[in-house]
């Protein structure tokens, strides 16, 4: 007789392995994934929270019994079938991404493993991508934009070296991709300028405290060219509020920066202008002053002698006195015609009135018309080297610039010998030479002959206004020439005119 023997499992071995499983089920259920299992007909039998909410049911009844193919849209169903099946079968695994759809029919994007079961049911697990396929794309065509704008783009990680460069970045510094990614954007924009290593030092202690900077920066290209920048750069935040890395948009302001620049040199301009003309003022009117005081108290002498009965004696002051009016006239007509002359310049009214004429003709004339006033009245030396051709030029104009150099030829050469005038042909330019024997011009002060209201130190204790010599300079250059000093202090002065013939 056999006997038989029943196990019964103790009560405690039966409620561990139910609490086993209803760990294991809750730990399926609140997966980070979502996780379905299908029988070998394609059915949900089972399926957990996040797989039902990704989907937008609302509970796992709407999905059990149901095929898979209730979460995906007719052309994604074919691509499944045709070719995804027939790699799980063959090799029991697959994974991949999968567009779906949720119930209202909106796209699920997924990551997806499927893993066959023994007796031909599936295992799925899914993961929503949706919100990273959206931003991949949307990275897509910011960087399609980034690629094409005209703006310079740099995209850093978060060690400040660049990871990627648009096209405008390599055509504008003639660096390749190859030769920039891992570098610090300073070492390849070079900055220049004095205070370039603390506008770089402020550039990184700013976007570690605030992530974001913006700010003009002068660099050099790969040929050396310096551009000007303005550069605005912020930083790429992780999910967890990490900064993950910088993108950098820069623009070429390197013409904006020199109208900048030329509009406060014409602001400058403005000023310097605006002080001249009251400095000029004040001295013309000084100027004036002077010969206007000589001239009244010399006909105040002159009326006093004209009722005396010794008629000799009125008729030698006469003459005394009618060389310092002769002279003071022709001071006040010297700087009236500068005051003109200037006035004419500073608003750009100088209208050449171009004639053809005799150069001889004209140097004559205005040679008979230069005699030196006063009691000296010394004339000219002069000589015509050149022949009788004719130029063309505005002889009022060209009058008026050499009658200041005569001028100064006479005022600073007082009790020697008269001044000498030479023209001649030289390299198909008429030369007009002004030669005189008096103080000279220091060396160090010749380049700022041709300033406006500039005279040299020597110079103080004689009448003038430091005016001929510049405007004669823009008159000659108005009519395409030049003009040159040679100098030395105590031994004369030479001026040279170039006209074009």
């Amino acid at each position: 007789m056999s006997t038989s023997t029943k196990i019964t499992p103790l009560s405690s071995d039966i409620e561990a392995a139910n609490s086993l499983n209803l760990k294991l089920h809750h730990t399926i259920d609140n997966a980070m994934e979502g996780i379905a299992l299908l029988d070998a007909e394609g059915r949900y039998e089972y399926v957990n929270k996040l797989h039902v909410v990704m989907f937008g049911y609302e509970s796992s009844e709407e999905m059990i019994g149901a095929s898979w193919k209730m979460i995906y849209a007719e052309p994604e169903i074919a691509t499944i079938q045709d070719k995804i099946f027939p790699l799980l079968m063959q090799q029991g695994f697959w994974r991949g991404e999968i567009d779906g759809k949720s119930r209202d029919g909106m796209p699920v994007s997924q990551e997806v493993s499927l893993t066959m079961l023994p007796g031909g049911g599936l295992a799925c697990f899914c993961r929503d991508v949706s919100d990273k396929k959206r931003r991949h794309q949307q990275f897509k065509r910011l960087a399609i934009v980034a690629e094409k704008t005209n703006s310079i783009v740099l995209i850093m990680n978060s060690e400040k070296q660049v990871t990627w460069i648009n096209d405008s970045f390599e055509k504008r510094f003639g660096l390749h991709s190859d030769n920039v990614v891992g570098y610090n954007p300073a070492e390849l924009l070079k900055p220049f300028g004095k205070n370039s290593s603390s506008f770089v030092s402020n550039l990184m202690q700013t976007l570690d405290s605030c992530g974001k900077f913006s700010g003009e920066m002068k660099v050099s290209t790969k040929d050396h060219t310096r551009i000007w920048l303005f550069i605005e750069i912020t930083a790429i935040y992780s999910d967890v509020n990490v900064t993950t890395g910088y993108i950098a948009v820069m623009n070429d302001i390197t013409l904006i920066k020199k109208a900048e620049i030329l509009l406060q040199r014409s602001i400058e301009k403005e000023r310097i202008l605006n002080r001249l003309k009251t400095q000029f003022i004040s001295l013309a009117s000084h100027q004036f002053r002077t010969p206007l005081a000589t001239l009244r108290s010399s006909i105040d002498l002159l009326d006093l002698k004209l009722d005396t009965k010794n008629p000799e004696e009125f008729i030698t002051l006469f003459w005394r006195y009618k060389h310092v009016l002769f002279r003071e006239i022709e001071r006040m007509s010297e700087l009236m015609e500068n005051i003109l002359d200037i006035s004419r310049m500073e608003e750009e009214k100088i209208q050449l009135k171009k004639c053809r004429s005799s150069l001889q003709t004209f140097m004559t004339e205005f040679v008979a018309s230069c005699q030196e006033p006063g009691p000296e009245g010394r004339s000219l030396l002069y000589r015509n080297d050149a022949p009788d051709d004719e130029i063309n030029i505005d002889p009022v104009l060209i009058r008026n610039a050499l009658r200041n150099i005569i001028s100064n030829a006479y005022k600073y050469s007082l009790g020697r010998c008269p001044p000498e005038l030479t023209v001649s042909l030289c390299s198909d330019k008429f030369h007009i030479t002004v030669k005189d024997y008096g103080i000279g011009i220091p060396e160090m002060e010749q380049p700022l002959l041709f300033t406006s209201f500039f005279r040299a130190h020597n110079t103080k204790h004689l009448p003038g206004c430091g005016l001929g010599l510049m405007i004669s300079k823009r008159l000659i250059e108005a009519h395409g020439g030049e003009i040159n000093i040679k100098s030395e202090d105590g031994a004369g002065c030479q001026v040279t005119i170039m006209l074009p013939r």
